[in-house]
């Protein structure tokens, strides 16, 4: 993993480590930088319990929700989108977190069926739970990452059991509703 990104600083610095460009030349900094922000938060993500995480995923789903709303009201706006919030060091973009917590909270819901397959009620539930941040994410707008959220739904109900005929009719759904 680390060789990749080693490989990644050098192309980074080669294309853009200019010494008349000072700005440009700052690039491959800003890549290490990122780079240890990765390992601390891969780090933080190995000793997580994710089974922890369920059994919060109903509460972060909602903070995830206001912070949407959130950043419908106040966000920052940047290349014709208001997505992110700014805090003192970087800008935060809570649509990204919200696919985590929406495949965390499906996984329990799908989770508390007891059938071999999630029923239509439990099909109707995830699909609510993802229209909502759905919504949201398109309002602001971010088309890219709210089309995401219906294949994390999908994948989920898949997962659980739900039968492949009824995959396909969804899925056949969903491109047909992609235009509206």
């Amino acid at each position: 993993m680390y060789a990749i990104c080693a490989i990644g600083v050098l192309m980074i610095y080669s294309t853009t480590g200019d010494a008349a460009r000072a700005a440009s030349s700052r690039l491959f900094i800003v890549q290490l930088y990122a780079i240890g922000i990765g390992t601390v938060a891969f780090i933080v993500c190995l000793t997580v319990d994710y089974r922890s995480l369920t059994d919060r995923a109903h509460l972060v789903y909602i903070l995830l929700l206001g912070l949407l709303v959130y950043v419908l009201l106040f966000g920052v706006r940047r290349g014709g989108g208001q997505r992110w919030i700014q805090l003192p060091l970087f800008n935060f973009q809570p649509s990204e977190f919200v696919k985590i917590a929406l495949a965390l909270l499906l996984a329990r819901l799908f989770a508390a069926n007891l059938k071999r397959f999630p029923s239509t009620a439990n099909l109707v539930v995830g699909g609510l739970l993802t229209g909502i941040p759905l919504l949201l994410i398109m309002a602001q707008p971010d088309l890219g990452t709210a089309v995401t959220l219906v294949p994390v739904l999908l994948g989920i109900a898949f997962i659980s059991g739900m039968r492949l005929g009824v995959a396909g009719v969804l899925l056949a759904l969903a491109i047909l509703a992609a235009p509206v």
